[in-house]
């Protein structure tokens, strides 16, 4: 397995590095990740990854805590870990999930997403990245189709290695319990898919070195072709273009199932 270490809080929120041999975080340009933070030392802290085991050790006097805890010594970290540098930096720990085809464990993460959508069955209200606000009236049927669709491409991806299976038998049991009226069920499942986001490369060839949560996008006009059962993609983009329209779906029912739960 390897790990991704990501800034949660201030200005450069959602800046990340994947760890590689002996990584470092502090404000020196020869920092792995390189952060602004006056607070935050030179070289702060090392990560090091050994053997798919991830380690963290002081660099400097300036403080650390994980999960709320002082660091003392050398610390093993997990997936869904916590790491402060000074009074306010926050760094995530992200489990990156194996997509050669094996087997692999699904990382449930402890992960802090910006949610920028809301959405319904009869109408979704999305509200893209940019702040722009369209209502688009589907159906059911129209999400039914559209469903269809996406898991066909999942179950593609999964084929050649580029989408750990786990995560396609999430999204399948996902909408089947939304069918089903099982709501507690469903936005669980949705909102483990929404966390996968943050640890699952982009299946896009040309996007691989990209995790699924940094689609450029700024709204989902993918997903709004699908939802009128005009979109579809074919040749050498559709690839991205099912991987923007996946992380819109998924937004977009999270929020919903969310919704139904108040």
């Amino acid at each position: 397995m390897s790990y991704r270490i990501r800034i949660n809080n201030g200005a450069q929120q959602g800046e990340s590095a994947e760890v590689e041999g002996l990584t470092i975080v502090g404000r020196s340009p020869r920092c792995s990740l390189q952060v602004s933070d006056a607070a935050v030392a030179w070289e702060h802290v090392a990560l090091e990854d050994r053997s798919g085991r991830l380690f963290l050790s002081r660099l400097s006097a300036g403080e650390v805590r994980v999960n709320g805890q002082k660091l003392s010594g050398e610390q093993r970290l997990s997936s869904g870990d916590r790491v402060r540098l000074g009074p306010d930096l926050e760094l995530l720990v992200v489990e990156l999930l194996k997509t050669n085809g094996s087997r692999s464990r699904v990382a449930f993460l402890a992960a802090v997403v910006i949610v920028l959508m809301l959405g319904g069955v009869g109408l979704a209200l999305v509200k893209g990245k940019g702040g722009k606000v369209t209502e688009v009236k589907v159906g059911l049927d129209e999400w039914r189709k559209t469903y269809g669709k996406l898991e066909n491409q999942l179950n593609r991806w999964a084929e050649r290695g580029a989408y750990p299976d786990e995560a396609v038998a999430i999204f399948k049991d996902a909408w089947r319990y939304e069918m089903a009226g099982n709501i507690p069920e469903a936005y669980r499942r949705y909102a483990l898919l929404d966390s996968l986001l943050l640890s699952t490369r982009n299946p896009a060839p040309e996007l691989a070195d990209s995790l699924l949560a940094e689609v450029d996008s700024t709204e989902p006009k993918n997903l709004y072709r699908m939802l009128r059962s005009s979109g579809s993609a074919t040749g050498a983009d559709s690839d991205r273009f099912y991987a923007d329209a996946y992380y819109w779906f998924v937004k977009i029912r999270v929020k919903n199932t969310a919704a139904k739960l108040q």
